[in-house]
């Protein structure tokens, strides 16, 4: 008899080796906050890993492979490389393996950093349905607010199409003016190096999509499906609703 499927991974990866990045920490928090629930009842498992650095991020990989859903990275970053906490990394050999030890599973890829556009095609060259990037440089604090509702949306049962527009509108409404910046606030800044003086022109992130209706396979629809299991019930109540089976225990899952 083969084993019930594992639970969908989410892995939420955060690394702060100047210490500058004041709201981090909050957008931990508010993550685990969100998800919590979720792992409780036992539709989800979180990882959270902070001061990530490159082993503990190909150690991750290695021992959940194959059932990433989502994975989350914030932090600094450029259009070239994630600056993990030990140093920064080239993106391309962490995208790499990061598809590699989930080439079925991963359907999200969410890199909350500044100027994380440049990593779009290079994902979905890989595979990846979908991916939230950043298209300039990004405010920490905006950063912290986007992904902490988009979290919270999902958690609720939201879409992740549905999840993200409304972050995003919440992040557009609580703006004062169109560049998402309030004079004379201190600002703290998610990229590695100089950054441009005209980065606020448009709403610095995105969801990319690799194809229209690639969200609708039958991996991340099991996952949108399970967010969506009855509260109350068991993790093995939840997974024969999930699965549409009968009795966990003596189902076929070849």
């Amino acid at each position: 008899m083969k084993t019930a499927p594992a639970l969908p991974v989410i892995f939420t990866a955060f690394a702060n080796p100047h210490g500058d990045l004041s709201n981090l920490t909050q957008e931990q928090n508010g993550i685990q906050d969100a998800l919590g629930t979720l792992e409780a009842t036992g539709k989800i498992k979180h990882l959270l890993r902070t001061d990530t650095d490159l082993n503990a991020y190909f150690d991750f990989l290695q021992r959940w492979k194959n059932q990433i859903v989502l994975f989350h990275y914030a932090g600094h970053a450029n259009s070239e490389a994630l600056l993990l906490q030990n140093a920064s990394t080239f993106f391309k050999p962490l995208a790499e393996e990061l598809i590699a030890r989930n080439p079925e599973s991963l359907q999200l890829v969410f890199l909350n950093g500044c100027s994380t556009y440049a990593h779009v095609q290079t994902l979905f060259d890989l595979g990846i349905p979908a991916v939230i990037a950043s298209s300039v440089p990004i405010d920490d604090k905006r950063a912290m607010q986007l992904a902490t509702r988009f979290y919270g949306n999902l958690a609720q049962g939201d879409g992740i199409e549905a999840a993200y527009k409304s972050a995003a509108n919440y992040i557009k409404g609580s703006s004062t003016e169109t560049r998402f910046r309030n004079l004379g606030e201190i600002q703290s800044w998610r990229t590695i190096g100089f950054r441009e003086k005209d980065s606020l022109a448009e709403f610095p992130w995105g969801l990319y999509v690799r194809e229209e209706g690639v969200l609708q396979n039958q991996h991340w629809l099991a996952f949108s499906k399970a967010l969506k299991s009855e509260p109350g019930k068991t993790l093995l109540q939840n997974a024969e609703k999930i699965y549409n089976i009968e009795k966990i225990d003596t189902a076929n899952f070849s």
